[in-house]
């Protein structure tokens, strides 16, 4: 899990200077990684698991507070895609404005902004991407989707426990959040976010620790059968 004591800032920085040392010319050459999305319902252990799939797989943890914070600013925008070489950028462009043609989402400037910063991180690989419906966005082909889900009373428990708030307030949260997932899917990408169709694993995190889910990821991403890996 990123640092919290570091800024966006900085952590935009550290993962900038890191892709710009993997092109330079005499880097040696690296197969790309695998691009892990992690959709996640409030208290199903999501944000823990995959900060646990990220550290296993020493791969880039990209959480739906950092994701917003670069989409909504235009300097760590251009940071991130800077990092990508000419042509690269360029094919990027050029898929973000032919992809409103091509599906039936809602392109507001934040749902843009996002696909061109989520399209990036694609490029680099070896990634965990939380939240945000990424894996609507990105080729199907270059991602492992994983949804955590757990049943509500279990996500209540969770919720007031981590909180530290009353079983009824955290009833309403999961409730809140709950809605606005699926608003958001519904608005952005005419999907119902629940649906396992959009997912290759789905898993219930109602009787698994954080170690055991986390662990059932890196097993498939690790797995010969694997294609993208």
């Amino acid at each position: 899990m990123f640092n919290r004591v570091r800024s966006i800032d900085q952590i935009v920085s550290d993962q900038v200077q890191k892709w710009e040392m993997g092109n330079l010319k005499d880097a040696p050459p690296k197969l790309k990684e695998s691009v892990i999305t992690v959709s996640r319902q409030l208290g199903s252990l999501g944000q823990y698991i995959a900060a646990d799939i990220a550290k296993k797989l020493n791969y880039d943890l990209f959480d739906r507070r950092l994701i917003k914070e670069i989409s909504l600013s235009a300097n760590k925008r251009l940071a991130i895609v800077n990092t990508l070489d000419e042509n690269t950028s360029h094919d990027l462009i050029e898929w973000v404005n032919s992809f409103s043609n091509e599906h039936s989402f809602f392109m507001d400037d934040f749902i843009t902004h996002l696909m061109r910063i989520t399209s990036a991180i694609n490029k680099h690989g070896g990634a965990v991407i939380v939240g945000r419906g990424v894996n609507f966005i990105l080729p199907r082909k270059d991602i492992f989707a994983v949804r955590f889900i757990a049943p509500f009373d279990t996500r209540v428990k969770r919720v007031a426990e981590d909180l530290k708030i009353s079983e009824m307030e955290a009833r309403r949260e999961v409730i809140q959040m709950d809605s606005n997932q699926r608003s958001f899917a519904r608005k952005h990408y005419n999907v119902k976010i629940g649906d396992a169709d959009h997912y290759d694993m789905v898993i219930n995190t109602e009787s698994l620790s954080i170690e055991q889910a986390s662990q059932a990821v890196v097993a498939v991403i690790r797995s010969p059968e694997n294609s993208r890996k």
